[in-house]
């Protein structure tokens, strides 16, 4: 059985091509991740890990008597193929990487909330049925699509201003990773050119250009003969050569620490926090600052997602 059959039943499946559906007017879900390359860089990924690390020991607890079946299947875990900890790390790590998390519900042959699953935004959009009716429109990897209604989905969301739903992009990370992906390029440049010779020198005597031509190649082959070693020479017709000391520009250390500080303070994550050395009241801290707002939301969102109003009053 395939995750979209596992995650979807029949009627919210639709065929390739399908074209019942029409974008909102009020307002447009993009979901993008910083040129697709931000969790590759180690600094982004770290600070992620450490908050997705510790979201994981979340432990989701239901109370009341409503829902039992509910209950009974979700104590278990959320669904077929993640256990609790492997949920809230990949939901977190969604919620980092794109500020919105969406979870959708499993839905059972009555259209019961069975299990959940979080998806990636980026694969998501937002459309409308004929009749008005908000649609949550999810791409499987082989094109396949389905969809729930909005109303039946879970929203983890921050940095929530310019749109009514959803959080806006990591746009303000884009100079701090440019930089990064600068400083790459350049220390990977220096090594590449530090295994090679490159001079300049002054040519005399020529009166075509085949001849330089002709004597530049006869100066390569003459120097690359030996591969045990070789002493390079150059005949009387080449004056003052001179190697070209190839520079690359680095960031230097004070630099890459106020490139790491930035990360560091844009997911409020400290470097004794990635380095699992925080205790005493820098753990709270950090315990209050960077994972119980995640888990006020999320509960507040899931409870919202398994139970009626009524059901919550009760």
């Amino acid at each position: 059985m395939s995750l979209l059959e596992k995650l979807f039943p029949k009627k919210y499946r639709e065929p390739i091509g399908a074209t019942r559906w029409e974008p909102l007017t009020a307002y447009s879900a993009v979901f993008r991740t910083w040129r697709g390359e931000i969790y590759e860089f180690d600094q982004v990924r770290s600070a992620i890990d450490t908050l997705a690390r510790n979201t994981g020991k979340l432990q989701l607890t239901m109370s009341g008597t409503a829902k039992g079946k509910v209950r009974t299947k979700l104590k278990i875990r959320p669904n077929p193929y993640q256990t609790w900890y492997q949920f809230w790390y990949r939901t977190r790590t969604i919620y980092e990487m794109q500020n919105n998390a969406i979870i959708v519900p499993i839905l059972g042959e009555y259209d019961e909330v069975v299990g959940l699953f979080p998806v990636l935004p980026s694969s998501c959009e937002v459309v409308m049925k004929k009749d008005g009716t908000e649609f949550l429109r999810y791409k499987f990897a082989n094109n396949q699509t389905a969809a729930v209604e909005l109303e039946k989905c879970g929203i983890i969301t921050k940095h929530q201003y310019k749109n009514d739903v959803f959080g806006d992009a990591n746009t303000a990370l884009n100079g701090t990773c440019d930089l990064l992906d600068m400083n790459k390029q350049a220390i990977k440049q220096a090594i590449s050119g530090s295994n090679s010779f490159k001079f300049m020198a002054r040519m005399a005597n020529f009166a075509k250009d085949e001849d330089i031509a002709r004597e530049r190649q006869r100066i390569k082959e003459a120097n690359m003969k030996d591969k045990d070693g070789f002493l390079l020479l150059f005949s009387n017709l080449i004056g003052e050569p001179k190697q070209i000391d190839y520079k690359p520009y680095t960031v230097d250390e004070k630099q890459m620490a106020l490139i790491n500080s930035n990360i560091e303070k844009y997911f409020g994550v400290s470097t004794d926090a990635i380095k699992n050395e925080l205790t005493g009241d820098k753990a709270a801290a950090f315990y209050e600052g960077g994972i119980e707002p995640f888990a006020v939301q999320a509960s507040e969102v899931v409870t919202n997602m398994l139970f009626t109003s009524v059901e919550q009053s009760n």
